[in-house]
């Protein structure tokens, strides 16, 4: 399973950064290639919230996302729009 978003790291050291929890050592590719999975799943899942939920929240969510300067959709080894 891959763990995918931000986390804000151990709790004595909090540092906003994108999650990691590989079992065990992939190369670059491999991770890559896991990130563009899990990326091209919960793309049609965020489509079904965003016609579920009325738009002035997705909207309100949106613009919190673009506010804090946080991407959408990206992971540590795939950023926003790859």
């Amino acid at each position: 399973m891959v763990q995918a978003g931000l986390n804000m790291g151990p709790w004595h050291a909090h540092v906003l950064g994108w999650a990691k929890s590989f079992t065990k050592n992939l190369n670059s590719e491999d991770r890559i290639m896991q990130d563009q999975e899990v990326i091209s799943a919960m793309s049609p899942m965020w489509n079904l919230i965003q016609s579920a939920v009325p738009l002035e929240i997705s909207e309100h969510v949106m613009d919190c996302l673009k506010e804090e300067s946080l991407p959408t959709l990206a992971t540590r080894d795939v950023k926003t729009g790859e």
